[in-house]
């Protein structure tokens, strides 16, 4: 009776923080500078650490998407670092080095990050996974979330998904969908999408096959890099690619003419 009385309670609790507007937690969610250039942010017993670095690019992508709530900024980025903390798997969260953003801007002028999320894009443009904590920080949402009409102006893409099957299939069915949705009309578009040279999946193969493809580039394992999925937390910002990466350039004809 004891252990339900107590259950009840933490429920009830629970279920009071929920009804409470965002506002209310303002004053609780404190502040404090750490060594290291880090940052720590603390709710009642539970405290989460960002480098400075990222806590600064945070607020710039917050002042820029959701300046009439400058009070809540601390709120949502504890809110944004306790979601991607309780989903773990950085490694699902690595990025490509910004020198190869660099480079498609300038040769493909790649605006859209297709698989991103407040801590590690680059682009200002970008898709992620959670639109509730993400959206503050410019995020458009899931890029499954979006129908073929919202993808009919076309542009240039960089698609780093997840490196799990279900993920990666996926996005090459919409990937593909969304070229023959833009090929009927005439508009240039392009993906380049990063995965591993996975030949035994079928993510891989559908890529491979697609009539969409313009070129196929293979990054041997140990020759290249990436940029910590938990780059936001820890000092060593690169590491080397265990895997074999290919590069697949999807582009339908006006894309291909627009940024051979």
């Amino acid at each position: 009776a004891e252990a339900a009385a107590e259950a009840a309670q933490v429920l009830h609790e629970a279920k009071a923080a929920i009804m409470r507007a965002p506002d209310a937690f303002v004053s609780e969610v404190l502040e404090k500078e750490l060594p290291n250039r880090q940052v720590q942010l603390t709710w009642r017993d539970t405290s989460l650490t960002v480098n400075r670095e990222h806590y600064l690019k945070l607020e710039g992508l917050y002042k820029r998407n959701c300046s009439e709530d400058l009070r809540l900024f601390r709120v949502r980025v504890f809110c944004l670092l306790q979601r991607y903390a309780s989903i773990g798997g950085p490694g699902y969260q690595a990025a490509i080095p910004q020198a190869v953003f660099d480079a498609i801007q300038e040769d493909f002028e790649v605006a859209h990050e297709c698989f991103a999320s407040p801590l590690n894009q680059t682009l200002p443009s970008f898709n992620s996974a959670f639109i509730d904590t993400d959206r503050f920080f410019g995020s458009r949402g899931s890029f499954f979330d979006l129908k073929l009409e919202g993808w009919k102006a076309g542009g240039s893409f960089e698609a780093n998904p997840p490196f799990t099957e279900e993920c990666m299939q996926l996005m090459s069915e919409t990937i593909e969908h969304i070229l023959e949705f833009n090929d009927r009309s005439n508009v240039p578009t392009s993906y380049l999408v990063v995965i591993p040279t996975w030949t035994d999946e079928r993510a891989h193969e559908m890529m491979k096959e697609s009539r969409y493809l313009r070129r196929h580039l293979v990054l041997e394992k140990g020759h290249h890099s990436y940029r910590s999925g938990a780059q936001h937390v820890v000092l060593q910002q690169y590491h080397d690619a265990g895997f074999r990466t290919s590069l697949f350039f999807l582009q339908n004809d006006a894309g291909a003419s627009k940024w051979p």
